[in-house]
């Protein structure tokens, strides 16, 4: 019966999720509103994913292609669905040399 019911994935294969995500920090400057759940065999995932505003349309779609990529080779049966937004340069992850970073600090 627990297989048709639909219920969140375990915290291991959250944590492959993760994994994934924090390998791409470089791009990533956040990540937030994880939802997962399983139905059947079939994984679901949803998740925002903050990015500097800088970063051009075509940049953050091969990226976040790569990453439901990565993410579905790790966890077969698997729907990503990611939602990006753009960083409001507050963000501990934020480059120092960010344009957008120094004009909200002088600002502040």
């Amino acid at each position: 019966l627990a297989e048709l019911l639909d219920r969140a994935l375990p915290e291991e294969e959250i944590r492959v999720i993760k994994n994934v995500l924090d390998a791409h920090s470089d791009f990533i400057k956040d990540y937030h509103d994880l939802r997962t759940r399983k139905a059947g065999r079939e994984r679901h995932i949803d998740l925002h994913l903050t990015v500097c505003q800088d970063e051009s349309i075509a940049q953050t779609h091969k990226t976040m292609d790569s990453i439901e990529k990565e993410i579905a080779s790790r966890l077969p049966n698997c729907n990503v669905v990611i939602h990006p937004e753009p960083c409001s340069h507050r963000s501990d992850r934020c480059p120092s040399d960010c344009y957008w970073l120094k004009v909200e600090r002088k600002k502040d």
